[in-house]
């Protein structure tokens, strides 16, 4: 299975960079989505041992439900950035 601490790091890395909710939006499917990332390591983890589901199983479940919360955190930041702007404006 690919190093878990890498992707989540790419995620951290991606997220900092992503100016636009499209680019969120982007992310989210690039890891959240139905091919994505986290889907290609779900399917991975079928291949692996009872042993080793044990150990990563629970690991990669805790990864998808912070990226989904880091993923929703960051477009809600930038639609109150974006809110703020427009009152500005």
């Amino acid at each position: 299975m690919k190093n878990l601490a890498q992707i989540r790091q790419n995620l951290h890395d991606q997220l900092q960079q992503a100016q636009t909710p499209k680019q969120v939006e982007a992310l989210r499917i690039a890891f959240l989505g139905r091919s994505g990332i986290i889907a290609d390591l779900m399917t991975e983890l079928k291949q692996l041992s009872v042993e080793e589901k044990r150990v990563l199983g629970p690991e990669l479940n805790q990864f998808k439900q912070e990226a989904h919360d880091l993923i929703e955190h960051k477009l809600a930041q930038l639609e109150q950035t974006e809110h703020h702007q427009a009152l500005e404006a």
